[in-house]
């Protein structure tokens, strides 16, 4: 596949390159409730999603969760993307969290090490 071809998933049945659907996908991925909105409108008008009511969408997404938190995919995925987005943040708080255990520990270390020379120092 050469770099320039267009990905399948942006063909039209008839093999022209849909550069709605493209346009409609680059809006859903600005994380914006209008880009969803505009993504979500693009795939009810090209009949590609059926609409139904509150309730079962409520009731299909409830199965949906269940379903992935009792395989225990979905928690571990969701956080290793976590990580790997905000990779920086990730080993400054892991950074963090060791100097504040080494500091703690070298403290009371210090506290022990002068409790024992006092005792030895009065005795």
């Amino acid at each position: 596949m050469l770099a320039l071809e267009t990905p399948r998933r942006f063909l039209t049945p008839d093999g022209k390159p849909d550069h709605a659907e493209a346009h409609a996908l680059s809006q859903l991925r600005a994380d914006t409730l209008e880009g969803t909105a505009a993504y979500l409108n693009h795939k009810q008008q090209t009949g590609t999603i059926e609409t139904v009511d509150r309730g079962t969408a409520l009731e299909v997404a409830t199965l949906w969760h269940a379903e992935r938190i009792a395989t225990g995919t979905d928690p571990t995925r969701v956080a290793l993307i976590a990580i790997r987005t905000n990779w920086l943040r990730s080993v400054l708080t892991l950074r963090g969290i060791a100097v504040g255990v080494l500091s703690i520990i070298a403290v009371m270390t210090a506290m022990g090490v002068l409790t024992n020379s006092l005792e030895n120092g009065l005795s």
